[in-house]
């Protein structure tokens, strides 16, 4: 079978699961293309091996690569980033067009990579299958949308899902919302995020790590590694530490970016929390085994809201596949996973207090027993949510 992704992001953006599904169904003697844009993400700005290009086409792992040039942006202003997705979906109408394909697969987010698939279908019938890894527009009540917006938002998505042959979504919440929407539950089919547990496998961390990112050993670190944006809301795991002053070796390491990095530094300013809160900013991937191998533990925030009982961060899987206890200040399917794999503590989102109170919690465990968590989370992804179950599953849809 010949099978084209449509995808805003992918490798060396952070998607690497994509890829991985990509690899995968090579592997099973298909053929699998790739559209995507020039690299972006998370900076905002072209990568520096792709600037000065129109359009990119490469084989990596047997699998075709064809990408386009878009409008990049990562601003929280709502015109940036509509031109970002428009420039996309207008950018990839001629690949689109001229793909021989069997059929499609659009990985959502935005609901704009669709727009090129369903331009090709008035010239020929077009089969595709729809990946929800964001629920929209539930996902974007952090910026305030006019119910206008919303409202056009819905009426988009439900012309999408009337066309697509399957949707496939990373959770039963996910199912349920779909459900709620009038779309038929045999036309959806839950597939959960996968991780590669080789992408952090653990390895001893050198001094010249240490060095490198001016960590000192012999502190309890806890580690967040991922977006910083305003679903995360990860200010209230700041000022969890503020509880913590009497604890003057337990840490907190941030890695990453994102739209709220630059705010997130200023907290840490006006709480006085620089001798307790470091931020290591976007790290080279090359480093991440190494960091997630000083954590003692890792942690996770989202906001507390509706849509966000039914998303499972994919960062939960990373953080089982490095053997690490997981904190999780979350609720619903994302905090059940760390409840049905015995992989560490959650409490609601929203309150430094209970962060702190879980923190304390894992800190006060032995190392034996915070490695006992970690184990049962890898155990746990690597029965459950490896690539060889859950490409499998994807595949059998395509066939």
């Amino acid at each position: 079978m010949n099978i084209t992704f449509v995808t805003l992001t992918y490798p060396p953006e952070p998607a690497e699961q994509i890829h991985d599904l990509a690899k995968y169904l090579v592997k099973n003697n298909h053929t699998v293309n790739i559209i995507t844009c020039l690299p972006s993400y998370p900076y905002g700005k072209i990568y520096k091996k792709f600037r000065n290009k129109l359009f990119d086409v490469k084989y990596v792992d047997g699998v075709k690569i064809i990408r386009v040039l878009v409008f990049p942006s990562q601003s929280p202003r709502i015109i940036h980033r509509m031109l970002y997705y428009m420039t996309f979906a207008i950018s990839t109408i001629i690949p689109v067009i001229s793909t021989k394909t069997d059929i499609f697969i659009a990985y959502h987010p935005p609901p704009s990579v669709i727009i090129p698939i369903i331009i090709k279908n008035f010239f020929r019938k077009t089969k595709f299958i729809y990946w929800i890894n964001d629920m929209w527009p539930e996902t974007l009540e952090v910026l305030k949308l006019s119910p206008l917006i919303s409202k056009t938002l819905n009426k988009i998505h439900a012309f999408i899902y009337s066309k697509a042959m399957r949707i496939v979504v990373l959770s039963e919440g996910f199912k349920q919302n779909l459900k709620t929407k009038g779309v038929s539950e045999d036309k959806i089919e839950v597939i959960h995020n996968w991780i590669n547990l080789n992408e952090f496998k653990i390895q001893k961390s050198n001094n010249d790590i240490y060095s490198k990112y001016n960590i000192k050993k012999n502190n309890f670190h806890i580690v967040y590694a991922g977006s910083q944006g305003k679903m995360q809301q990860l200010e209230v795991l700041i000022r969890a530490f503020k509880n913590l002053e009497s604890y003057p070796n337990i840490k907190f390491l941030l890695l990453g970016t994102g739209t709220e990095h630059e705010n997130l530094k200023k907290i840490i300013k006006l709480e006085k929390l620089n001798h307790k809160v470091f931020m290591l900013g976007r790290v080279p991937t090359l480093d991440l085994p190494y960091l997630y191998n000083i954590a003692d533990a890792m942690i996770i925030h989202l906001k507390s809201l509706e849509i966000n009982n039914s998303t499972i961060p994919h960062k939960i899987y990373g953080y089982m596949a490095a053997k690490k206890p997981i904190i999780g200040a979350i609720t619903g399917d994302a905090a059940n996973e760390i409840k049905r794999s015995n992989s560490g503590y959650t409490c609601d989102p929203g309150s430094p207090k209970k962060v702190s109170d879980i923190i304390l919690k894992m800190y006060n465990h032995s190392n034996q027993e915070r490695k006992s968590f970690g184990i049962n989370g890898y155990n746990f992804v690597k029965q459950n949510r490896s690539i060889n179950n859950q490409g499998y599953k994807f595949k059998n849809i395509l066939t």
